[in-house]
């Protein structure tokens, strides 16, 4: 999508502002369209990313009441990145700590050795 040169050029007087106007808004807007698609299919993916936790067995029915779900291909627990990583720091790894950044994305950093 692009402006229509053709319909500008064929316009005169006051009718080729507003033309030119006209397409420029629909570039615009196309292009805007197109940044909220990418920002969405971004948020979807971190929505959808998986945070393996190291749960054992007899603390299964625990994690599964909190939302954590069973992966039966690689036999682990986890939670989707729109959940409470707070809620799963139980099984997560203790050499790392969970971060809450503004914004609502989690990084985990190594916890410096002593």
């Amino acid at each position: 999508m692009g402006i229509d040169w053709e319909e500008i050029l064929g316009a005169e007087g006051d009718d080729l502002q507003d033309a030119y106007d006209d397409a420029v808004w629909e570039a615009d807007s196309y292009e805007r369209k197109a940044e909220e698609r990418e920002k969405q299919a971004e948020r979807n993916r971190i929505k959808n990313e998986r945070h393996y936790i190291n749960c054992p067995f007899e603390q299964k029915d625990e994690a599964k009441a909190l939302g954590a779900k069973w992966d039966p291909d690689k036999k682990k627990w986890y939670y989707t990145g729109d959940m409470d990583p707070v809620k799963f720091k139980k099984w997560t790894n203790n050499k790392k700590k969970c971060i809450i950044i503004a914004g609502g994305k989690v990084n985990a950093k190594k916890s410096p050795k002593s």
